[in-house]
């Protein structure tokens, strides 16, 4: 059946398609969302920076305001622990209360019976305390239990204008001790005047018509109760509820808006947050900017719309030239690949360095798999890794009936012998044993399929078809126990080994799941070869090397190779019985070998 053709493209023609069109639409997006966007960008700019302006005051604020209860908690904590009766004690409460801050200007303490002492800062800093024996009449109206802000009023003895901040004690016998805690609303107005920025103003209102605090107010020494917004100096603050459009709003926090004056002059923004819901504070707090600070703003989107034009172009140039450069090694690459896959290593040489990483990471990933497979291709026959590649289809190599020889081995006593070995000893034993068997399995033309516990399975006859594999098979099981004779002459553990041999028909090639395949052997004869190892233990259970096979194995083997029976056995999950022979070790056969019926072919 003729494949459909598939129309293609090149990789060099899909990035300049993609890159530049996604540069393209993006990039035209986003400029013309600016563009048309402008103006409420301005707006938000503005916002940004005001919130980052107003905050630092509303800061500043909230510490100032948050004396009023701190020094009365201060007052009420260290009027409970002394006695009521002692003066000099309640001196020592007040004045330790009033040291908090010199922004505190008078502390005053009202016993429920009505008598009144007070700690007092005068104009030079330092403290008087005195007592009056009845308080005055507004303080028979105020709410009992509350926290109270009174309205801010002079104070002529102490030259400053002052805010009131009233606190009940927690009732005792249904008396309350009033603590009023008066704070100097000028040197509010010298914090906020030093915090503010050459860009804003700042201002602190009592509710929404009067000024508590405004930098104006830093250097007066004149001594109004209040001063009203529609009469105040600053016409830009007086202008502060002539919304033109709201760009903020949070109910309980903090909002915006851009104000312009009656005349359409100048527009403002002000930004500001009632302090009442969230502080309990009868103050808004806030900043106002003349908005042509952000005129600049606009100038450089329109600056940027231009340049970001021009660099389109330029990326879309750029773009094309750099899917070349990508896409050339990337070629170079797939040539590789292509020799690679015939195993014709000395065709292609290594590739150059490249200056981009990720390029880089694959020539080096593909250079050490070619230094892998040229390493790999010393140890295998290049005709076999040919072959199997062949084979392959989807990485996989099918399943077939082949006449093979399989192998075990198993190490006798393994289990005491390494109880008293810790793991580094454990695994180097190992390995060396391992090893000793691997070298002697690869020399016949065997293949070692797997390593199980401490023993080892080797098959001969696939993936190379091997007309001699019997034969290969009995000599690598008899150079093992040479082998491991010849060992123990050296060593004084003296090491005993089992081996089982058989071969017939079974299934090979990969076995395994999706994720992980393995080439091996499957079938009845692989059962009988553990088996035959297994019976080692009862027939030969003390000799160094026991090497056990059927009768079927030994007929097709040459007459170098000498066995001896060893009887009819019954072979675990096998029906029937297998004649059993011994292999032994050539120029090894002894008279009483002899006697019971050494065979030489």
């Amino acid at each position: 059946m003729a494949m459909k053709y598939r129309p293609s493209i090149s990789l060099l023609q899909l990035l300049v398609l993609f890159v530049g069109g996604s540069v393209l639409l993006s990039a035209g997006s986003v400029l013309w969302l600016s563009w048309s966007s402008s103006n409420q960008s301005i707006r938000n700019v503005m916002l940004q920076r005001g919130n980052l302006l107003s905050e630092q005051v509303e800061r500043l604020v909230i510490n100032y305001m948050s004396l009023g209860p701190k020094v009365a908690d201060a007052v009420l904590q260290g009027l409970s622990t002394i006695d009521p009766e002692d003066l000099q004690a309640k001196e020592l409460v007040l004045k330790t209360a009033i040291s908090l801050s010199p922004d505190v200007r008078r502390v005053i303490v009202v016993t429920p019976d009505q008598k009144v002492f007070m700690v007092m800062r005068n104009g030079q800093g330092s403290l008087k305390f005195r007592t009056v024996p009845r308080f005055w009449k507004s303080g028979d109206k105020l709410k009992k239990g509350t926290d109270f802000w009174g309205f801010p009023d002079s104070r002529q003895q102490i030259a400053r204008r002052i805010l009131v901040f009233h606190r009940w004690s927690a009732p005792v016998s249904n008396d309350r001790i009033l603590v009023l805690v008066n704070l100097d609303a000028d040197n509010l107005s010298q914090v906020i005047k030093e915090s503010g920025s050459s860009a804003g103003t700042p201002f602190v209102l009592w509710r929404r018509d009067h000024v508590v605090a405004h930098p104006l107010l830093s250097e007066k020494k004149e001594f109004k109760n209040i001063y009203e917004l529609a009469t105040f100096k600053d016409e830009v603050l007086q202008k502060i509820w002539q919304t033109e459009s709201i760009v903020h709003r949070n109910p309980g926090g903090l909002g915006g808006h851009i104000s312009r004056g009656s005349d359409g002059g100048q527009r403002t923004l002000f930004l500001f947050e009632d302090m009442g819901p969230t502080h309990g504070f009868p103050i808004i707090v806030g900043l106002h900017i003349p908005a042509a600070e952000f005129g600049s703003t606009l100038r450089q989107q329109q600056t940027a719309f231009f340049i970001a034009g021009g660099l389109l172009v330029l990326t879309i140039l750029l773009a094309a030239y750099l899917a070349r450069l990508v896409t050339r090694p990337i070629n170079r690459l797939a040539r590789a690949a292509n020799a690679l896959r015939s195993f014709d290593l000395d065709a292609f040489p290594k590739l150059p360095p490249s200056r981009i990483r990720d390029i880089e990471e694959a020539r080096t990933a593909f250079n050490a798999a070619r230094t892998g497979l040229s390493a790999f291709s010393r140890f295998v026959p290049r005709a076999l890794v040919l072959r199997l590649l062949e084979q392959a289809s989807d990485g996989d190599i099918g399943t077939e009936l082949r006449d093979v020889t399989i192998l075990f081995t198993d190490i006798v006593g393994y289990t005491n012998r390494t109880h008293a070995m810790g793991a580094e000893e454990t695994a180097r034993f190992l390995n060396e044993h391992f090893e000793l068997i691997t070298d002697i399995v690869e020399a016949e033309g065997g293949t070692v399929d797997k390593f199980i516990g401490d023993s080892v399975m080797a098959f001969w006859g696939a993936p190379e078809h091997q007309n001699d594999h019997r034969e290969r098979a009995a000599r690598a099981a008899i150079k093992i126990a040479e082998a491991i004779a010849t060992r123990n002459s050296k060593l004084s553990d003296n090491l005993r080994l089992r081996i089982g041999l058989s071969s017939g028909e079974v299934v090979v090639g990969t076995i395994g799941s999706s994720a992980r395949r393995n080439y091996t052997v499957i079938g009845e004869p692989v059962n009988v070869a553990a088996r035959l190892e297994q019976l080692g233990k009862s027939i030969a259970p003390d000799d160094e090397v026991v090497i056990l096979t059927g009768s079927d194995f030994v007929k097709s083997l040459p007459v170098n190779i000498k066995t001896r029976t060893s009887g009819h056995h019954k072979l675990r999950g096998l029906s029937g019985e297998l004649e059993v022979f011994r292999l032994v070790s050539e120029g090894n056969v002894s008279a009483e070998d002899v006697t019971e019926g050494v065979h030489v072919h």
